[in-house]
């Protein structure tokens, strides 16, 4: 039996405690021809980063379908903000990030002066200063 907060779709209305609100425009032209009810009640989920328990409200799943997100959250919204954080700072490890990036020490192997790269030697290919790697790369063709 649902709770007092579900929901009923029906023919492009949303019937809310025998009160009806329009569904967006979209959802209200494609559910003109059929009528479906779909019951809609507070979820609870795990979170899968701290395993805490959350609700998912039906406020919440009215958004994810008004927006046309197809999959419930995964995470708490504590763990949903922190992540956002930490992708915005760029300590994500999904690349672009913006943070300092590791150097590494090496010899030039033309010039023999010590420098800094941005990878790791690995020792069976020459690595270059700067001056010298410019001075060797081949320049791009301009038309």
């Amino acid at each position: 039996m649902p709770t007092p907060r579900a929901l009923a779709y029906t023919a492009g209305l949303q019937v809310q405690n025998r009160r009806a609100l329009p569904l967006s425009f979209s959802e209200a032209g494609s559910a003109a021809s059929a009528v479906r009810e779909v019951l809609v009640e507070d979820k609870v989920i795990t979170c899968k980063d701290c395993g805490v328990n959350f609700t998912f409200t039906v406020r919440e799943q009215q958004f994810y379908a008004e927006k046309g997100f197809e999959n419930e959250p995964q995470r708490c919204r504590d763990c949903r903000n922190a992540r956002k954080a930490q992708r915005a700072t760029g300590t994500g490890g999904g690349g672009g990030g913006g943070g300092a990036r590791e150097m590494f020490e090496a010899v030039c192997a033309s010039c023999g002066i010590n420098t800094t790269v941005p990878f790791k030697p690995r020792g069976d290919r020459p690595v270059y200063c700067r001056t010298c790697y410019t001075a060797q790369a081949p320049q791009p063709v301009r038309v």
